[in-house]
């Protein structure tokens, strides 16, 4: 995620009103969400500290008995050399629905009123009420490890989160799961 866009069209615009809107509010490509409650401005620092948070949560954990863990590696070695494909594609399962868009101005310290607007000192997303901001696949992990995350990854961001799932989606991708016999 980048700090700031490449090129504006102005590089000091009014301020977005963050009210409710519909824009944003159903979950686009994967299972289960995280909705915002109220609306506010989120910056780089939160939107990358609660990113930080879902990825810290969801790598696998080291084992203890490191003989097991050899074991194991060397398996997948061993898989890895009688097939033609040496890097499997890493599977994409969080997707974060929003940009750095707006920038927010100010003034230094100690300067009297008058000359002028401030300059750029931040950039900001301005993100209205019952916004999704991430959106998680369910395939990987089940729904109650999911909303333990975004419990989690909520603590860092400003305003108060409610999780959500599309359960037309949560069907479909159990249905896959599921075995014929």
């Amino acid at each position: 995620m980048k700090k700031f866009p490449n090129n504006v069209v102005y590089s000091r615009p009014h301020k977005i009103k963050t009210m409710k809107g519909t824009k944003g509010i159903n979950l686009s490509r994967y299972t289960a969400g995280l909705r915002l409650k109220s609306s506010s401005y989120i910056s780089y620092e939160q939107l990358e500290a609660s990113r930080r948070v879902i990825s810290r949560l969801v790598k696998p954990k080291e084992v203890k008995n490191k003989k097991n863990q050899k074991i194991a590696l060397s398996a997948q070695k061993k898989l890895l050399r009688g097939s033609r494909r040496t890097k499997a594609k890493r599977k994409k399962y969080l997707l974060i629905r929003s940009n750095l868009c707006l920038p927010l101005t100010k003034k230094p310290l100690q300067v009297r009123m008058g000359k002028g607007k401030g300059s750029v000192d931040t950039w900001v997303y301005s993100a209205k009420q019952s916004r999704v901001i991430f959106e998680m696949s369910q395939q990987q992990y089940k729904l109650d490890r999911i909303k333990t995350i975004f419990h989690s990854t909520s603590i860092k961001l400003p305003t108060t989160t409610k999780f959500t799932f599309n359960r037309t989606r949560f069907r479909r991708e159990s249905n896959f799961k599921r075995k014929n016999i």
